[in-house]
C-alpha cells in the first residue's frame, strides 16, 4: 500500500543550504498518490504531511499521507470518508496515541457544508463528527482552522456571506 522510491537529497545541515528541492517520484504503483488538482488541504504534525480533498477536473474526497521520514505515500481508506468537496479546512490533532485529522465544512457539488469529520490515522478510519448542540456554524468553505490546546478554532470563510466570525469546538467531547 505504500511506496518508498522518492528521491530526496538531504543538504540541509548547512545554514548555506536554503534551497528548495524536488521530490521526484520513481514509484510505479501510481494507486498510491495523489493525482494532483489545486485548493486540497493540507496539515502536518512531526514526521506526516496530509492532503485532502481539492479541486481539478472534479472535486475530491481522497486523503493521502507523506511520510517524511519514510519517504512513503498512504491513501486512506474511502469508507465513511467525507463527501467530494474543496475550500475545507483540515486540523491535526493527538489524543493519547492516536493522531487525528479533523475535516470541517468545505464546498461540496450541493453547496456549502458545515459537517465535520474525524480520520484516524493508526485505525485508518474515518467517522463523521455529530453535534451535541444547536449552535453549529453556518456551512462555509475558504476558511482557516488551528488547533489550540483540546479545541479546533474556525474563522471566517465565504457562505451565504463573507464571515468574520470564530467558533471553537472541544475535542475532547468526540
Amino acid at each position: 500500500m505504500s511506496c518508498n522510491k522518492h528521491n530526496i537529497e538531504d543538504n540541509t545541515n548547512s545554514p548555506s543550504n536554503l534551497v528548495w528541492q524536488s521530490i521526484t517520484n520513481t514509484c510505479s504503483d501510481t494507486e498510491n498518490l495523489p493525482s494532483g488538482g489545486g485548493i486540497a488541504h493540507c496539515c502536518v504534525d512531526h514526521e506526516r504531511v496530509a492532503f485532502f480533498g481539492g479541486l481539478g477536473l472534479r472535486r475530491y474526497n481522497e486523503l493521502y499521507i507523506f511520510n517524511v521520514n519514510t519517504n512513503e505515500w498512504k491513501k486512506a481508506s474511502l469508507e465513511n470518508a467525507p463527501s467530494k468537496r474543496c475550500k475545507s479546512s483540515m486540523c491535526c490533532y493527538i489524543t493519547g496515541n492516536k493522531h487525528k485529522l479533523i475535516i470541517f465544512g468545505g464546498w461540496t457539488s450541493e453547496g456549502k457544508t458545515n459537517d465535520m469529520h474525524e480520520y484516524c490515522i493508526e485505525d485508518d478510519k474515518w467517522k463523521e463528527v455529530k453535534y451535541a448542540n444547536n449552535s453549529v456554524p453556518p456551512a462555509r468553505s475558504a476558511h482557516h482552522c488551528a488547533i489550540i490546546g483540546k479545541h479546533m478554532i474556525i474563522y471566517a470563510g465565504i457562505g451565504a456571506k463573507k464571515f468574520g466570525d470564530m467558533y471553537r469546538f472541544h475535542l475532547e467531547k468526540v
